[in-house]
This record gives C-alpha cells, structure tokens and sequence, in this order.
C-alpha cells in the first residue's frame, strides 16, 4: 500500500504545477457569470479557448473563455421556448423591449431587426451594441418572450447592414432570411440564409469587415 501511495503521490508531482489552478481559475471566471445553482455539464478546450455548459432545469448557458480566462462568449437559452404562429410585435416593439433590458447600459443601442421564420414558427432576430461588446436577442414574433441572448465581449464586428452591402457588391440584390453571429475556429462569423432569384443560398461571412468566405445553394 505504501509503494502504490508513494507512486501516486510522484505521478501528482509531475504534473505541470499550474495544471489544476488553472482549470481552477476558468470554472471560477465562468461561475461569475451563471447563477449558482447551475450545474456545469459539458467543458470543452479548443482553438485556445474554453467552453463551459451549465444547466438548470429548462435554461442553459454557455461561457467562452480565453487563455486568460477573459468572457468571450455567454449565452443564455430557455430549451422550452418556441417561435409563434403568429406575428403580433413589430419591429420597433421589439427594439423596444431589448433596449429596456439594457437599460442600465448606457450608450446601448439596436444596430440590426430581423423577421425569421423557421418550421412555420416566428421570432424577431435583434442586433445590439453595448460599448464594445455585440449582443443577439431572439425574441417570440407573438409576446416578446425571450427565447435566446447571445454577448460577445470586445466584438470587432461590422453591422449586419454592412456585411449585406459586402455581400450584394458580389452576388446582386440578396434579401437576407436568416442571420447569426457564431464563433468558429476562434473567429467571429456571419452565418445565415438569403434568397437570391428565387433561390435559397447558405453563407459564411467574416464579421470583421463583412467579407465573403462560403457562398452555396441550400
């Protein structure tokens, strides 16, 4: 028994001394931004970044750290929450409701609305600015119910309005049909659908400056 103890007690030494602070640090930093009776159900370390997933009962968050444990992502999600049938709050009511919920964020304002449609079910799409981070709401089309927010903290991104002009400079006059904000190999992207001569096209485009990067027929 003590040959085993002493074996595992010199496998623990010689682990990088900073291994388990570090890890650590990253589900503290996380913990700061999720209530605390959420439970941590998927960590994930990729492209110099940590993801965390925590759940309690119908909502879920995520947290984006990076290898200084600073937020890069969080986002907010009720699992239960659906679109509607019916749509009964226009745009500015809406924009409304997002700018109250940053109420005490002074300086925040509505950069981009839109209507999406998906399974036969409604939900507003709404773009925000708030100093330098970027926020995405999903909003039921019937009560403004919130299905969904997304921040991205120091987002160096165009608006959508700038990225559809980008993107109408190559292709022609686009009418955009679906639009999200995403994260992929440690960038920020575009990601959405847009009708083109009748035709439903899928694209990828960088949020930095709105440049094309995937252009293909759904």
């Amino acid at each position: 028994m003590k040959k085993i103890t002493a074996l595992l007690l010199t496998m623990l030494l010689a682990l990088p001394l900073t291994a388990l602070g570090e890890e650590d640090a990253a589900l503290q930093a996380a913990r700061t931004l999720v209530p605390a009776s959420a439970a941590l159900t998927e960590r994930e370390t990729e492209d110099g970044l940590t993801e965390m997933e925590f759940h309690d009962g119908t909502q879920r968050w995520d947290v984006v750290l990076d290898a200084a444990n600073q937020p890069v992502l969080y986002q907010v999600e009720d699992k239960d929450a659906k679109g509607s049938a019916e749509v009964v709050l226009d745009a500015s009511a809406v924009e409304t409701a997002v700018l109250a919920s940053l109420h005490e964020e002074p300086g925040a304002y509505v950069s981009f609305t839109l209507l999406e449609k998906d399974d036969g079910l409604y939900r507003w799409k709404v773009f925000a600015r708030s100093g330098e981070d970027c926020l995405v709401y999903e909003l039921n089309a019937q009560d403004g119910g919130v299905m969904e927010t997304e921040r991205f903290f120091g987002a160096s991104v165009v608006t959508p309005e700038t990225m559809m002009e980008a993107i109408r400079a190559q292709k022609g006059e686009i009418v955009l049909t679906e639009l999200d904000l995403e994260l992929d190999q440690g960038r920020l992207v575009f990601e959405g659908q847009a009708m083109l001569d009748n035709t439903c096209y899928e694209f990828k485009a960088l949020a930095l400056d709105g440049s094309l990067l995937e252009w293909k027929k759904e």
